[in-house]
C-alpha cells in the first residue's frame, strides 16, 4: 500500500510538471502570435503609407504636366509625355510591388494566425487533459490516503484487539489439506472433560478463556467489509496453546454476511442445516438465517459450559431454573475452585442473555459482553475472597462444635 501510495505521488509531481510546461508552452505561443500580429499589421500600415504617398505624388505630376501644358505650350508636347508616361511606368511598376507584397504579407499573416489558433486549440485541448488527468491523480491520491489510513486504524485495532483465531501456516492442493498452527493443550473440550489427566481449568482461567472467545467472535464480526459468522462456535473449535491462550479454529461453515436494501440486520441464508445440536441458534434451525447473533446463541452455551461443566442439550433450562431457585451453586463446576457467588451469578445471567429467542434481545458483544468479561479479569485478588460474613459463620460453628466434644 505504501510503494502503491510512493509510485502515485512521484505521477502527481509528474502531471504537475507536464502541466507547467504545456502553460509556459502556451504562453510562448501566445507572446509569439501577438509579436507576429503586430508586425504584420506594422508591415500593413507601411505598405498602405507607401501606396498613399505615390498616390499623391502621382496626383502631383500630373497636376504640374498640365501645368507645363497650359503655361508653357512652347514645350514639346510629345517629350513631356514621354517623360510622364515613363514616371507613370515606373511609378506603376513599384505600385504593383508593394501590392504585391501588401498580398504576401496579409496572407502571411492570415497563415501566422492559423497555425497560432490551431497551435492554442491544441494547447488548450493538452491543457483540459492533463488538468482531468491530475484531478483523477488527486482523486486516486485522496482515496489511497484514505484506504492507508482506514488501514492504519485497523492495524491499530488489531494491535489492541490481540485477534484470538487459529493460524493458517499452508495448503497441501494434493492431499486438498489447510495446515493450521499446532496448539499443545488441544481443545477446551478436552479440558473440560478432564481427559489426559489434565489439571482442571481454574475459575480465573475459565473467564480468561471465555474472554479470548468474546474478542475473536468480536473481530470476526466486525471484518470489512464484509462481517463473518463463525456457525460452529463449541468448546471442540476452542484450542488452547501451552499458555492456554485459545484460539478460534474449524470454519468449514463459516459465512461471510451480505447487508441488502430490504434488511439491517447483515445475514447469510442457507438451505442446508449445520452444526452442532446444543449449539445452534433456534431462530437459525426455524429460518436457515445465519447472522451475528447465532454466534452469540452459541456463546451463551459455552459461558454455561465453563461455569457447570455440564452436557449443552437442556444446559439454558437447567441454569435458569437454578438461578430462578437460588440454587445455582448446586450446579457449577467445583473443580474450577471457588468462584466469587457474584461472579457466578453474573455469568450465569449473562450466558441466559446470549439465549434468549428474540436475537434482538441478547446483548451486543462488544459493548457489553467484553465489559462484563474484562471486569472480571480485572478483579483484584481480595475482593474475589470469600465474604468475612462468611469466614466469620464458619469459626463460631467450628467453635461450638469444640465445645460440644468438650
Amino acid at each position: 500500500m505504501q510503494s502503491k501510495h510512493n509510485v502515485l505521488q512521484v505521477e502527481i509531481h509528474e502531471m504537475f510538471e507536464q502541466l507547467h510546461r504545456v502553460r509556459n508552452q502556451l504562453e510562448r505561443s501566445k507572446k509569439e502570435a501577438s509579436e507576429g500580429r503586430q508586425k504584420a499589421e506594422r508591415d500593413l500600415f507601411e505598405s498602405s503609407m507607401m501606396v498613399c504617398y505615390f498616390l499623391l505624388t502621382d496626383t502631383f505630376s500630373y497636376t504640374l504636366l498640365l501645368f507645363n501644358v497650359l503655361y508653357f505650350p512652347n514645350l514639346s508636347s510629345l517629350n513631356t509625355w514621354n517623360l510622364y508616361y515613363m514616371y507613370l511606368s515606373s511609378e506603376r511598376t513599384v505600385f504593383l510591388q508593394f501590392k504585391a507584397r501588401e498580398s504576401s504579407l496579409r496572407k502571411e499573416k492570415k497563415e501566422v494566425e492559423e497555425r497560432l489558433t490551431k497551435e492554442k486549440a491544441d494547447l488548450e485541448k493538452e491543457h483540459f487533459h492533463v488538468c482531468n488527468e491530475l484531478q483523477k491523480a488527486n482523486e486516486q491520491r485522496a482515496e489511497l490516503e484514505s484506504k492507508l489510513l482506514q488501514t492504519n486504524a485497523l492495524m491499530e485495532e488489531l494491535q489492541q484487539l490481540q485477534v484470538e483465531l487459529v493460524t493458517l501456516i499452508g495448503v497441501c492442493r494434493e492431499a486438498k489439506a489447510l495446515v493450521f498452527e499446532f496448539l499443545s493443550n488441544g481443545s477446551l473440550e478436552n479440558c473440560l472433560q478432564g481427559e489426559h489427566q489434565r489439571e482442571p481449568l481454574s475459575w480465573r482461567m475459565r473467564i480468561r478463556i471465555a474472554a479470548d472467545i468474546c474478542t475473536g467472535l468480536i473481530f470476526l464480526h466486525s471484518n470489512k467489509p464484509k462481517g463473518i459468522a463463525h456457525g460452529d462456535l463449541k468448546p471442540d473449535n476452542v484450542l488452547l496453546d501451552n499458555s492456554f491462550v485459545c484460539k478460534l479454529a474449524d470454519f468449514g461453515i463459516s459465512r461471510p454476511l451480505d447487508l441488502t436494501n430490504t434488511t439491517v440486520t447483515p445475514y447469510h441464508r442457507t438451505n442446508q442445516i449445520k452444526g452442532t445440536m446444543g449449539y445452534m441458534d433456534p431462530g437459525y434451525i426455524a429460518s436457515g438465517e445465519i447472522t451475528a447473533q447465532y454466534d452469540v446463541y452459541s456463546f451463551g452455551v459455552v459461558l454455561m459450559r465453563l461455569l457447570t461443566g455440564k452436557s449443552p442439550l437442556g444446559l439454558p433450562n437447567e441454569v435458569e431454573a437454578a438461578l430462578s431457585n437460588d440454587m445455582l451453586q448446586d450446579i457449577i463446576d467445583t473443580s474450577a475452585g471457588e468462584w466469587p457467588t457474584e461472579y457466578t451469578e453474573e455469568l450465569a445471567r449473562l450466558a441466559l442473555r446470549c439465549c434468549r429467542y428474540e436475537r434482538k434481545e441478547r446483548p451486543n458483544l462488544a459493548n457489553e459482553a467484553w465489559g462484563i468479561l474484562q471486569a472480571m479479569m480485572n478483579c483484584p485478588d481480595d475482593k474475589c475472597k470469600p465474604p468475612t460474613f462468611f469466614i466469620f459463620s464458619l469459626l463460631i460453628l467450628h467453635l461450638c462444635n469444640i465445645f460440644r466434644r468438650s
